[in-house]
């Protein structure tokens, strides 16, 4: 997986095949100086305009077993995310929902939206904190 170019939001939304991948990276903007703190992602899912379906595409950080193009998450030889704990990637192979009324697929616009967790410790605190991430492919 490549992530050395990055769509910017005049791109938005992409066009894409089927089954291509995507790559996501999310990140705390600008990096803190603080190297406490981490990012988790939790869960993505993603769903049409109309919100006639949702399907997960990670929960707890983890690829969905049931999805047959399953998204991945980058780890090392310890089972271990691959990128620094302020940063992030996974990718998702693109897909259509289909229509409820024709069966056939939709031509809607698909959101991905992602939960993560900030955390940090501090003397002996941790702090929790859960951001609703949304974006449009």
């Amino acid at each position: 997986a490549s992530f050395t170019t990055f769509f910017t939001e005049d791109q938005l939304p992409l066009k894409l095949p089927l089954r291509e991948t995507v790559n996501v990276e999310i990140s705390i903007v600008p990096p803190s100086p603080d190297p406490t703190l981490s990012l988790r992602v939790r869960d993505c899912f993603a769903y049409p305009v109309s919100k006639h379906s949702v399907w997960t595409l990670l929960h707890d950080g983890c690829p969905n077993p049931l999805d047959n193009m399953r998204s991945s998450v980058p780890v090392d030889n310890q089972g271990e995310t691959t990128t620094h704990s302020q940063v992030r990637r996974f990718d998702v192979k693109t897909f259509a929902f289909l229509d409820p009324d024709t069966g056939k697929p939709s031509v809607e616009k698909v959101t991905l939206s992602t939960g993560v967790k900030l955390q940090t410790s501090r003397a002996g605190v941790l702090l929790l904190l859960d951001v609703p991430l949304l974006h449009h492919i």
